[in-house]
């Protein structure tokens, strides 16, 4: 269950990025409900995937430099709440 529960984390993440909408690391934290390490390695692990996520201090937001990277995530039915 555990695992779950962070993958819709960061699939919720992955959303936002897309739309340019994460805010700073603490607000992401706070509105997924981790704390700010959490949302650090969440990252990490994104980018260790081989996703080229930065945060653009314009947009205060993290953001994919190729957003067509992560295009189909965010219409997956694994995201569709039931």
């Amino acid at each position: 269950m555990e695992r779950y529960v962070f993958i819709r984390k960061m699939f919720y993440f992955i959303e936002l990025c897309q739309k340019e909408k994460t805010g700073s690391r603490q607000y992401i934290a706070e509105r997924l409900n981790m704390s700010e390490s959490g949302v650090k390695r969440m990252i990490n692990d994104l980018r260790d995937a081989g996703v080229t996520i930065k945060f653009d201090f314009d947009k205060r937001s993290y953001i994919f430099e190729c957003n067509s990277e992560l295009k189909s995530i965010s219409s997956s039915p694994f995201l569709q709440n039931n």
